[in-house]
């Protein structure tokens, strides 16, 4: 069974724009502590399906491969000694909102595959080492310092 965790958030500057900071991985620790993403070949700034990514989150170190960096969408994909299957996914859609035309609306979404993916069940208690509550928070945390680091008065480039 798939288990689904996802958060969004306006962001005042157009897709491509958003996106191109998103990919800007080295500015990441800038704008939020704790995570830190980097193409595993340096030689390759704008990873493409089949690249591996190695992801550090609080101290955890994954080696994801990319799926699809499309203009809207960049996706990865890892797993955890077989017992759980993660396909992380980041959208940059035109705001469709009112307030926002000419906007992003930035998505960070993940699917949970295998035997561990229980623990991301809205169902499943944190007493019993549900993760569902703290991921979310992580992702919406993470949206927020984006936007605000993204909309802030940076240097664009």
């Amino acid at each position: 069974m798939v288990q689904t965790l996802h958060s969004q958030i306006e962001i005042s500057h157009p897709p491509l724009e958003v996106k191109r900071l998103f990919l800007d991985f080295s500015s990441i620790p800038q704008f939020h502590a704790g995570f830190t993403v980097r193409a595993m070949d340096a030689s390759k700034p704008n990873p493409q399906p089949g690249d591996r990514l190695e992801i550090n989150s609080n101290g955890t170190v994954l080696r994801p491969i990319v799926l699809e960096n499309t203009t809207e969408h960049f996706y990865w994909q890892g797993n955890f000694h077989g017992l759980i299957k993660g396909t992380h996914m980041w959208r940059f859609l035109p705001s469709e909102e009112e307030g926002n035309r000419g906007g992003t609306t930035f998505v960070q979404a993940e699917d949970f595959e295998g035997v561990l993916s229980l623990l991301f069940s809205k169902w499943w208690p944190k007493w019993l080492g549900g993760m569902r509550g703290s991921i979310e928070r992580d992702f919406e945390r993470f949206n927020g310092d984006f936007k605000s680091w993204g909309e802030g008065g940076r240097d664009r480039g």
